[in-house]
């Protein structure tokens, strides 16, 4: 690999240092390695405390905001890459690593808690009636939580795969893949819920055009990032170079999954207006709060679906035809624990506590409230009945629905949390770009 030839490349360490650290960060288009991945220079960042003006003057490092000169000094071997990047940047970032693992491990175990005491209760309930039920909607959210937090989890060992343990071009994209996939996953089960409600109270049963549709989305989704999330680092010029990936099939990915950002989006919003005119025809003595609470949730999954579909689409033009390098040697700790490359996680995060808020069993959350708005519209549904617009079976059926929802909020948790799914929606992208 000639362009892995230090000597060849470059006159002298410093030639070297300034070339790693002025590239476009968090991603770069134009970068050549000079190590294989996860791998740099022996005596990288040799003082990481940034305290060594001595050793920065004597490589004659140019001041810069896009790297710390004073993090380098004349311990840098050239032509040895023999130090893994967790190495060069030591206890910091084992301490990133377990920050994070940590803050996913903790909404993990507690939707395993969550998940049991629901399962308990339904046993309980239960007992001597030989009755099985299925799923509702807050054991669903708890198993996805749980599925989200498993493998986000063992991608937190090493975050940014400069340990080598997740392996940057096998592993670590089929790990990612699962879980944006379950972000998605979750985005069109808490719209398909909301569908149901508004049609399955005018048309007696739940349209089969949202089910098949939603069970299209998710299926493609996991399919897409997990195959084409693979196929970024094995397809064209990048399968050549370390740690670069394919633009074009990271293009497709964002193009795809955008559009169905879109799709669902429209959907969710088109019956969230539905539902929020329906309480308002209803109410008598003006808006109530709990339409106010729908309409937030509304603007939330239109607002975030939106900007990340839009952040996929911007983004989409600058991968064409090009290798992108995102995991280049570290040059600073600016961004370090917070940063472009860890947007995605955060996002992750979010959700897994919002998921955990959501489905407390036995606590009165906010999902009382949107609860209450759930039986306010059986209310309205139930009171247009006995005007003549809808029949007695659809008040019945309807009736039930609350009683349903509010025995084990399976209704209140798919609208509680529809603000996060379009957060969600954001994640796949950002921190695989």
């Amino acid at each position: 690999m000639s362009h892995l030839n230090q000597t060849g490349r470059f006159d002298n360490v410093s030639t070297l240092i300034e070339y790693v650290c002025t590239q476009p960060r968090p991603l770069s288009t134009d970068y050549v390695p000079v190590c294989p991945f996860p791998y740099v220079n022996r005596g990288w960042l040799g003082s990481l405390e940034g305290d060594d003006v001595e050793g920065a003057q004597a490589l004659q490092l140019k001041e810069s905001d896009l790297y710390d000169i004073s993090m380098f000094d004349t311990d840098i071997v050239f032509d040895d890459c023999s130090m893994r990047m967790s190495e060069a940047l030591g206890s910091k970032y084992a301490m990133k690593c377990g920050m994070y693992f940590l803050m996913s491990f903790i909404p993990t175990v507690l939707s395993c808690s969550f998940l049991r005491t629901m399962y308990l209760t339904k046993l309980a309930k239960n007992k001597g009636k030989g009755k099985k039920q299925s799923l509702n909607m807050s054991e669903k959210m708890c198993i996805l939580n749980i599925f989200i937090g498993f493998f986000t989890c063992i991608l937190m060992i090493d975050i940014d795969s400069y340990n080598g343990f997740m392996h940057l071009e096998y592993w670590r994209p089929i790990f990612l893949g699962l879980v944006g996939g379950a972000m998605y996953h979750i985005m069109v089960m808490l719209v398909t819920n909301w569908v149901g409600i508004i049609d399955a109270a005018m048309s007696k049963k739940k349209p089969a055009w949202s089910e098949n549709f939603g069970l299209f989305t998710i299926v493609s989704c996991y399919l897409v990032e997990i195959v084409f999330g693979y196929l970024e680092f094995h397809v064209g010029p990048s399968s050549h170079l370390e740690a670069a990936s394919n633009g074009n099939m990271r293009a497709f990915k964002y193009l795809y999954t955008s559009l169905l950002i879109i799709i669902w989006t429209a959907i969710g919003i088109r019956y969230g207006l539905k539902l929020s005119s329906t309480l308002k025809s209803g109410a008598k003595d003006g808006p109530n709060p709990q339409l106010r609470k729908i309409q937030k949730y509304i603007f939330a999954l239109a607002l975030g679906a939106s900007l990340g579909a839009m952040q996929k689409l911007v983004a989409t033009p600058k991968f064409l035809g090009k290798d992108l390098f995102r995991n280049l040697p570290p040059c600073s700790l600016k961004g370090f624990y917070m940063g472009p490359t860890t947007t995605f996680y955060i996002l992750t995060l979010i959700i897994q506590w919002s998921i955990v808020y959501a489905q407390q069993p036995g606590k009165k959350t906010f999902r009382s409230g949107v609860t209450s708005a759930f039986s306010k519209v059986s209310t309205v549904i139930s009171g247009r009945s006995r005007r003549g617009s809808v029949t007695p079976s659809m008040m019945q059926m309807t009736s039930s629905t609350s009683e349903r929802s509010t025995r084990n909020s399976s209704v209140s948790s798919s609208t509680g949390v529809s603000g996060l799914s379009s957060t969600s929606s954001v994640a796949p992208g950002e921190e695989k770009a």
